[in-house]
């Protein structure tokens, strides 16, 4: 699979594309949007919680630069 994703985004130009930064990518935009914690664990076949913690964390960041770039 790393194999198909590397082509297609190379010929998309994307770089830095991987299966682990697609799941990254996956997790972090779930949490954003509110999905639960334990769906996101189960869906992303974490055994431990703190490991789909760190999406949390990262949502929270992004959530909060958005608000600065909007600031009043």
């Amino acid at each position: 699979m790393q194999k198909v994703i590397y082509k297609y985004a190379r010929l998309a130009k994307v770089p830095g594309t991987s299966v682990h930064s697609l799941r990254h990518t996956f997790g972090t935009n779930h949490a954003a949007k509110g999905t639960s914690i334990k769906t996101i664990q189960e869906v992303m076949g974490h055994k431990d919680v703190r490991n789909t913690e760190v999406y949390l964390s990262l949502a929270r960041e992004l959530q909060i630069k958005d608000l600065q770039g909007h600031a009043l």
